[in-house]
């Protein structure tokens, strides 16, 4: 375990995130966050979650996902077990690439891959964990751990949106 993100001896696939966090506070106080897409709408809720982007190197996305969930479960049902048992493809008719992008993919228990494998593709489509064939998965909202709607995107990170703006 180091700095929160379980590495198994492979330092080489979780280096652009601990870089992340490493970087000295005064380059990232002198950034500016990226504005929001002007279809999103300010509200009082919880902080947006964004990070700084990493550079990723080839083959990191499991890397990056298991930095984005923490090692645990992105679902969040009533039977959630709360870890990391799974990676599942929110685009399935597509080729699953050597490369897959950390948008593509989210984390889940043993039970709760199974619900939403079982839920109809309409309402696994509503919530993000199914993506529709042609559509940008980074661009499709995701209904994150129960409690918020998120993009997943491409980088490993999360960019938080407003209920109102998502368009899943």
């Amino acid at each position: 375990m180091w700095a929160g993100v379980w590495i198994d001896g492979r330092h080489s696939d979780a280096a652009p995130f601990l870089s992340a966090v490493d970087t000295d506070d005064a380059t990232l106080a002198d950034r500016r966050p990226p504005s929001p897409p002007s279809t999103i709408s300010e509200h009082s809720g919880p902080a947006a979650l964004r990070r700084p982007s990493a550079v990723l190197p080839p083959r990191s996305a499991p890397a990056a996902l298991l930095a984005r969930s923490c090692g645990h479960c992105e679902v969040f049902t009533q039977s959630c077990r709360y870890t990391f048992d799974r990676v599942v493809n929110r685009c399935p008719t597509g080729l699953l690439g050597e490369n897959p992008s950390p948008a593509e993919l989210f984390a889940a228990c043993r039970a709760c891959a199974e619900i939403v494998a079982r839920l109809q593709p309409q309402l696994a489509a509503r919530a993000g964990y199914l993506v529709a064939a042609g559509r940008d998965p980074a661009s499709v909202p995701f209904h994150w751990r129960g409690s918020r709607w998120v993009l997943l995107d491409r980088d490993g990170w999360l960019t938080e949106i407003h209920d109102d703006a998502r368009s899943a």
